[in-house]
């Protein structure tokens, strides 16, 4: 059988430049009507969002005199979960007297409308993968239904997604599995036994902690706007891709190893750093070492 050749991304903050359940939200408050008979618990569940946003936004103003004490927050990963816990309740309320194919609708357009707030490196990135016939699979922590939106909109194979619905008459998560971590396990249930056995190649694309697992178990390891811990962890590799997006540039930092050996026997490392602005060809980068060795 021929060498099989897959690339897993996260979704929100890799390749979204915002989560999918705010775009989500935004939308459906600019849009659509609520239909629920719960106004005031709506209206108590954004606040919560709201402030638990701001928590999570102010972790990285810890050196400012913060308005407000309760705002302030010492763990990034604790805050962002906590943001993160706030969506499916709700949604769950939000939604109430609409039918899942009507909420599969919206989160299509919603794909197709913010589809170029995605980040410039991850949509070439992407293409480039597509054109060397890579499967490409996405795992998130955002609902089912909004990844397989994504995944129609993106071209990928197939999205794994935390399970949201409608189960006993009300909008509810529905299942048990974990997605936004450990997401290692569900991509080597996807790649099956003897998958590494083979010469077979795995790029995995993320951007916090909880992709950490995932990337180490991949060849090529590829972070966009890394939370610093990750960063941290992933620069341990002697092979990654670290880029940094910001306005209208894009910074590139690529280390690989080469096949040549040093005096000692070891094989070489190599690194490069790149500056491109918004809207250049990043052609010339992905034709560095690095990426040499993984598409083929």
């Amino acid at each position: 059988m021929e060498n099989q050749k897959v690339a897993f991304f996260d979704i929100d903050g890799t390749v979204m430049n915002n989560h999918l359940p705010v775009l989500l939200i935004k939308h459906f408050f600019a849009n659509y009507e609520y239909r629920g008979n719960y106004a005031k618990k709506l209206e108590k569940q954004k606040n919560e969002l709201e402030f638990a946003r701001k928590r999570y936004k102010n972790y990285y103003s810890q050196a400012f005199n913060l308005p407000k004490k309760e705002w302030r927050v010492e763990n990034y990963s604790e805050a962002f979960a906590e943001y993160s816990q706030k969506f499916c309740p709700l949604m769950s309320t939000l939604f109430e007297g609409y039918s899942e194919d009507e909420i599969s609708k919206i989160a299509r357009e919603v794909l197709h409308e913010y589809r170029y707030e995605a980040y410039t490196y991850s949509l070439e990135l992407i293409k480039k993968l597509h054109s060397k016939d890579f499967r490409l699979v996405a795992i998130s922590g955002s609902p089912q239904l909004l990844v397989d939106a994504f995944v129609e909109e993106f071209g990928f194979e197939s999205g794994i997604g935390c399970e949201f619905g409608i189960k006993n008459g009300s909008w509810q998560e529905t299942g048990e599995m974990i997605t936004w971590c450990e997401k290692d396990k569900i991509a080597r249930k996807i790649l099956g036994e003897g998958f590494f056995a083979k010469q077979n190649t795995v790029v995995a694309v993320g951007d916090t902690l909880g992709d950490l697992e995932l990337l180490n178990m991949a060849q090529a390891k590829v972070v966009i706007n890394a939370q610093f811990d990750l960063y941290q962890e992933i620069s341990k590799n002697d092979e990654f891709v670290s880029v940094f997006s910001r306005k209208d540039l894009i910074f590139i930092e690529s280390n690989w190893l080469t096949v040549g050996r040093d005096h000692n026997g070891d094989h070489k490392a190599k690194s490069d750093n790149a500056r491109f602005r918004k809207g250049e060809s990043l052609e010339k980068h992905f034709e560095n070492g690095f990426w040499r060795k993984f598409l083929k």
